[in-house]
């Protein structure tokens, strides 16, 4: 079973993103899950999604403690020791950031995916909306989920004129990290 984590602010699309994952990798043949935690019912504040990939059903019901992969949606996070929690030490972190090292506060030797999702999503949508930008990265860090599939759920869960520009969005997230993986020590 793959297990994510997703940590950004209201108004980034934390939620959007994982629901997007979530559908691309049942779009797959796979079982998946994911659902949202908020703090505050505002934009602004701290939310975290979660989503669960498998090959077989997911009984499972509770949040993830131990994320295979973890997604930040703000370089800031990364000084979170909350943010940290239970990510083993070859687990992946994908990073939003326009500092293609941006600083890990601890010994880090798994895998980093690191983009700038901001500046992708204003050429592509004319706004910092990163929602579909880190869902394809999210897609380009994990193992059997095909990109064609989450162009199928970005086509179902969207509005048809907003399609086409998440769907490039999606794509430049995804090509941006396939290169990018590295390991921090």
């Amino acid at each position: 079973m793959q297990q994510l984590r997703f940590h950004g602010l209201g108004g980034q699309g934390v939620v959007l993103t994982a629901h997007l994952v979530g559908r691309a990798a049942f779009k797959s043949g796979k079982w998946a899950q994911s659902f949202p935690f908020f703090t505050t019912a505002m934009r602004g504040g701290m939310v975290k999604a979660f989503a669960r990939i498998d090959t077989a059903p997911i009984h499972l019901r509770c949040f993830v403690y131990e994320p295979d992969l973890l997604v930040l949606f703000s370089k800031g996070l990364l000084q979170d020791d909350e943010v940290w929690q239970g990510l083993a030490r070859e687990g992946s972190v994908l990073i939003n950031s326009q500092d293609n090292q941006p600083p890990f506060p601890q010994p880090y030797s798994g895998n980093i995916g690191v983009l700038d999702a901001e500046g992708i999503a204003r050429r592509t949508l004319g706004r910092p909306i990163i929602s579909t930008v880190m869902a394809g990265a999210t897609v380009g860090m994990l193992d059997g989920v095909p990109f064609e599939c989450l162009q199928a759920a970005i086509s179902e869960s969207l509005s048809g004129h907003l399609v086409k520009n998440n769907l490039e969005a999606a794509q430049e997230g995804y090509q941006a990290v396939k290169g990018l993986q590295r390991s921090v020590e």
